[in-house]
């Protein structure tokens, strides 16, 4: 009996419902080998530049090779490629234009493989794979995609650290640092969807065309004395033309009349009871010890049962707050906050910092 003929008994087979599963392709057409093969036009396909937050169409044309009839019974994509479909030519009435796995391709048919590559989640070079398995006769045919994944916004510098910065030097002048925005093509701002208190973001001279489209453009990014002091990392965020945001960070510490050391949190650590602990805090005028107002200090919150403030002595730089735990204080968490004060001096502002002890029972 001629392979043709046990094809079609097996086409037979699947229609009346006899040993066919699920997919709707019978036992005997998945384990009978067809002759004829699935050749592509092209193997692989290379994209070129693209951009992130768009999608590019791949389509990788095909003929069944041979007399016989094939199946397809598997597409896998690997990251990247999503979507992958058999777009007939041979027969749109039967399924429509998406053609199911499962089902026999006629011998001599031209179609497509068809998928999406989506560069969202991408940066630069970027290789993916569709993969078909069936009974054709190599089995598999892999497709290869390549690209180089650019952003839709490239800012250099993306992240802007300003160090250290001294408010009463930003009443006089603002610091300023320039970033340069490269896109892939001419944008506008639409509304700045976030943007720090104290930190302002500028357009500085003309838009440069450039090759392929892209244009170039700079910024000046300032703060000024609107912001608080402490610690500040940011993003700045703006909606545009484009329909994807342009985006960066900004970093800067914000210092006060006064620096201390440590800035944010004071630990005693863990320790057994029955032992005595002492931690200092200092405090540096940023304008000149000379200048700097005498202190005062307390424990608030649970750590007050623990933590007694020593003394407060001044320093050549400023002052120092030194806190102890004595070897009387029994075994428990004590967490609250030490707050320094200016009484009198309103252009000093009071500090807070956490302070944590953890006491171990012998």
């Amino acid at each position: 009996m001629s392979r043709s003929v046990l094809i079609a008994a097996s086409l037979v087979l699947a229609a009346c419902g006899q040993n066919s599963p699920a997919g709707g392709l019978s036992t005997t057409l998945e384990r009978s080998p067809s002759l004829s093969d699935l050749k592509f036009e092209k193997l692989d396909r290379d994209l070129g530049e693209v951009y992130q937050q768009h999608t590019y169409d791949l389509d990788f044309p095909f003929e069944v090779v041979g007399d016989d009839d094939i199946v397809i019974s598997e597409i896998d994509t690997s990251c990247g490629c999503t979507n992958a479909s058999i777009y007939p030519t041979w027969d749109t009435k039967t399924y429509g234009d998406v053609w199911p796995l499962n089902q026999p391709i006629p011998a001599g048919s031209k179609g497509s493989v068809r998928a999406i590559f989506d560069g969202s989640r991408y940066k630069r070079d970027k290789s993916s794979t569709i993969t078909l398995r069936g009974n054709f006769l190599e089995r598999k045919a892999t497709l290869a995609v390549q690209a180089f994944v650019k952003p839709v916004f490239d800012v250099q510098p993306q992240n802007i650290n300003f160090g250290e910065i001294i408010t009463s030097a930003l009443v006089e002048e603002s610091s300023e640092k320039m970033i340069t925005v490269t896109a892939m093509q001419d944008y506008e701002i639409v509304r700045w969807v976030r943007v720090p208190t104290g930190v302002e973001v500028n357009p500085v001279g003309e838009v440069t065309q450039l090759e392929g489209g892209e244009v170039s453009r700079q910024y000046r990014v300032a703060i000024n004395s609107n912001i608080a002091s402490g610690p500040m990392a940011s993003s700045v965020d703006a909606e545009t033309s484009l329909g994807v945001n342009l985006t960066f960070t900004v970093a800067a510490r914000i210092l006060g009349p006064v620096r201390y050391a440590p800035a944010q949190r004071v630990a005693f650590g863990i320790f057994d009871e029955g032992q005595r602990k002492h931690r200092t805090v200092k405090l540096e005028s940023t304008r000149g010890a000379p200048n700097m107002p005498m202190p005062t200090a307390e424990i608030v919150g649970g750590a007050k049962d623990a933590i007694v403030i020593e003394e407060i002595k001044p320093t050549e730089a400023g002052y120092q707050i030194k806190m102890i735990i004595s070897e009387t204080v029994p075994p428990g968490n004590y967490n609250g906050l030490l707050k320094i004060s200016y009484p009198g001096n309103p252009d000093y502002e009071q500090h807070e910092m956490r302070v944590n002890a953890r006491i171990r029972k012998k």
